[in-house]
């Protein structure tokens, strides 16, 4: 269980639904290169593109696919689900910016929205540097 530090407690979005988000079951190596995205997002003032955190931890397989889903190790973070659902084409208005997206990857995340045509996912964003060292 990650318990967010003071520093992000006022920036983070709400759970959908409204509730204050201050925890997130996220696998240990996901957390320094998370906190590391969340530091930029606020100094750049990029946190605010964040409307709602949708999830990390779920055991389960990809949609539509039959293998297991990157959130089956809480490697994975959702989030603005409503405005960024499955098969939406990323970019457009009320969806992240290219700016919001690169600070991801910058970090070690792979971001859903470069998942392809018909297959974005802009909601989600997935801890992969493990698996390229």
């Amino acid at each position: 269980m990650y318990k967010f530090p003071d520093w992000l407690k006022p920036h983070f979005a709400t759970a959908y639904g409204g509730q204050p988000v201050t925890r997130i079951w996220m696998n240990k190596d996901a957390v320094t290169p998370f906190e590391a995205v969340m530091r930029e997002l606020v100094d750049t003032g990029r946190i605010k593109e964040i409307k709602t955190y949708d999830g990390c931890y779920n055991p389960r397989l990809m949609r539509g696919l039959n293998a297991p889903s990157v959130h089956s190790w809480a490697l994975a973070f959702d989030f603005n689900a409503k405005q960024n659902p499955l098969g939406k084409a990323p970019y457009q208005a009320g969806m992240f910016t290219r700016e919001f997206v690169a600070i991801w990857k910058k970090h070690g995340f792979r971001a859903g929205a470069d998942f392809g045509a018909g297959r974005a996912d802009s909601m989600h964003y997935e801890y992969v540097a493990l698996a390229v060292k």
